[in-house]
């Protein structure tokens, strides 16, 4: 019998395991595609028989969606990893290693865009289809295999002063670029009101650090914890935390 156009055009790619996300995993799958569209998605013993006739492609392993990196920061790629020292220290301690890091390293412009290049290709070779890069400084657009990146412009201002200076960078932001807020301790209420309405206006994405740890909820709430020593250290405290009484509460609520 001769194969049909339509037919040489499909490739079935099988699997032992498939996990289509949207539906439970099947066992011995198949995803049948045409010029990179796919067609179906389901169990062997039916698709074969849908798709006589077409070449298949055997794939060891579990086939599964190409993977979305929600929260990256490439541009901290350069640091390698930030280890806690010890089992008692705070997250408030890892920050203050992590920029300890960042003042003394002395990385040149081309080692961290070196560095965000190799993490880019590392997360695809691993699956990663795209990435949400957050980031204070624009990086140049990378080579490589890497995912479809789609970038963050994060912004932090915890005090008044602080607040004021980032609201005119703001206003005066291209349409390129795409705001976001770092997070509830490290950005006034204010900022990121005014951030998350511009993303809103512009219908980009916004990203947010939330919940990583308790002393978060102690200062927001009342003012105390290891965020506020650590904003009290870079005289970064001035009022606006703990913020009034009755206008947050913790998304877990």
């Amino acid at each position: 019998m001769a194969v049909t156009s339509f037919q040489s055009s499909v490739i079935l790619y099988r699997a032992p395991w498939i996990i289509p996300v949207t539906s439970p995993v099947l066992k011995d799958g198949v995803v049948a595609v045409q010029k990179s569209r796919i067609l179906a998605v389901g169990s062997w013993e039916d698709l074969s028989q849908e798709y006589s006739g077409c070449k298949v492609k055997e794939i060891s392993g579990v086939l599964l969606p190409g993977l979305i990196n929600a929260h990256i920061h490439l541009e901290l790629s350069v640091y390698g990893v930030v280890k806690q020292s010890d089992a008692t220290s705070s997250m408030c301690d890892w920050v203050r290693s992590l920029l300890q890091k960042r003042m003394t390293a002395g990385f040149t412009e081309k080692e961290i865009e070196d560095a965000a290049e190799k993490s880019a290709q590392q997360q695809f070779t691993t699956g990663v289809l795209a990435l949400l890069d957050t980031g204070n400084t624009p990086l140049p657009e990378l080579s490589g295999k890497i995912p479809e990146i789609y970038s963050l412009l994060e912004l932090l201002g915890p005090t008044k002063e602080a607040t004021l200076a980032v609201l005119k960078i703001l206003d005066n932001l291209n349409d390129e670029s795409c705001p976001t807020g770092h997070a509830p301790y490290s950005t006034s209420p204010q900022l990121l009101q005014s951030i998350k309405k511009q993303t809103l206006k512009k219908k980009t994405l916004f990203s947010l650090h939330v919940e990583e740890n308790p002393d978060e909820s102690l200062l927001l709430l009342k003012g105390t914890g290891c965020f506020r020593d650590f904003l009290q250290e870079r005289d970064a405290l001035d009022g606006t935390f703990p913020v009034k009484e009755g206008s947050c509460r913790s998304v877990l609520d």
